[in-house]
């Protein structure tokens, strides 16, 4: 809710225009440090104390502020990073990409469906829930928006979504 609320102050004061590409580059290299450094650091602290790692899930413990924390600041990072470093490098579109941008509302409404689809026809499906995930997941992308791309031909529904 935050990041919506942050992402609407940014649209009214036109944020996204003045992102520079090195902005982009030193919030990337933050991220990859809060990664590789931040991360261990924790798990360094956790072994240090000796306290069990269950105190990473919550409650009113140092390791669970810590990684909620580290959590926040590499997550904004990230975002920050790849708005900064794709609106300098990949700010182009293709038809492809204009026919995928302008099914992206169908998608949002119709991939809960195509996902408990997916899931139910695999439901006996008895695997590791990872290999289900590597199915279901590339293949609930391809239906959601061939099914959006659909949904936006209908004549009416243009107007709508």
């Amino acid at each position: 809710m935050l990041l919506f609320v942050f992402g609407l102050i940014a649209a009214n004061n036109n944020w996204l225009a003045q992102t520079e590409y090195k902005q982009g580059k030193l919030m990337a290299w933050f991220a990859v440090a809060t990664i590789f450094i931040g991360f261990p650091a924790m798990y360094a602290i956790k072994v240090t104390l000796n306290n069990p790692t269950e105190w990473f899930n919550g409650g009113l413990h140092l390791e669970a502020a810590m990684y909620a924390f580290w959590e926040q600041f590499t997550g904004v990072a990230i975002i920050v990073a790849l708005l900064c470093i794709c609106k300098h490098t990949w700010n182009t579109q293709s038809k492809f990409m204009r026919g995928l941008s302008r099914s992206a509302f169908a998608v949002y409404i119709l991939h809960p469906f195509v996902l408990i689809s997916l899931s139910m026809l695999l439901i006996n499906w008895q695997v590791d829930p990872i290999y289900k995930l590597l199915v279901v997941a590339p293949l609930g992308i391809i239906i959601s928006f061939s099914l959006g791309g659909l949904v936006v031909r209908i004549p009416g529904v243009n107007r709508i979504i």
